[in-house]
């Protein structure tokens, strides 16, 4: 069920120095669908050979997104992107949920997307997914696609192609 909603591509973030760098030093945040939103320039991505090597499969732009200590996001599916690859900055007390279900009004089968250790994941967007984070600061390091394709086109191209 797992690979259905997200899959561990394997790789950690290398560039996480530069990464919170930018973030302490920033003041150039924008709002970003109810976040607060930072442009990671090129230049500091393609350090990370990851990165590097994604990019010359699928063009991409890269950011970080702020999510304020005691808050929510709702159950939403991303309208603007259909699958992301995303990396949690830091081990802050936070839970990324999808809906494998919908039991009635109220109550909904979930799976946890389990970030962790600077890890990059594959999510599927286009499942209900909600956002809840406790009493830090939360920045998830993300990329945004320029992509015709969903989730299980890029999960495929992953399985058999693998970085």
């Amino acid at each position: 069920m797992s690979n259905e909603v997200y899959f561990d591509l394997g790789h950690k973030l290398s560039i996480y120095d530069d990464i919170k760098q930018l973030i302490d030093e920033s003041g150039e945040w924008f709002n970003y669908i109810n976040f607060k939103g930072l442009q990671v320039p090129h230049k500091i991505a393609m350090k990370d050979a990851f990165l590097q090597k994604l990019y010359e499969r699928h063009r991409f732009s890269i950011g970080v997104l702020k999510m304020m200590p005691y808050t929510i996001y709702t159950w939403h599916v991303d309208n603007m992107r259909r699958f992301t690859i995303n990396c949690l900055m830091d081990d802050v007390k936070s839970h990324c949920l999808f809906a494998t279900g919908r039991v009635n009004e109220y109550v909904h089968n979930v799976i946890e997307l389990p970030y962790s250790d600077r890890k990059f994941f594959l999510a599927n967007t286009d499942i209900p997914h909600e956002v809840m984070n406790f009493d830090q600061t939360r920045y998830l390091f993300t990329l945004m696609f320029d992509s015709p394709y969903d989730y299980f086109y890029i999960l495929e191209d992953f399985l058999k192609n693998p970085i």
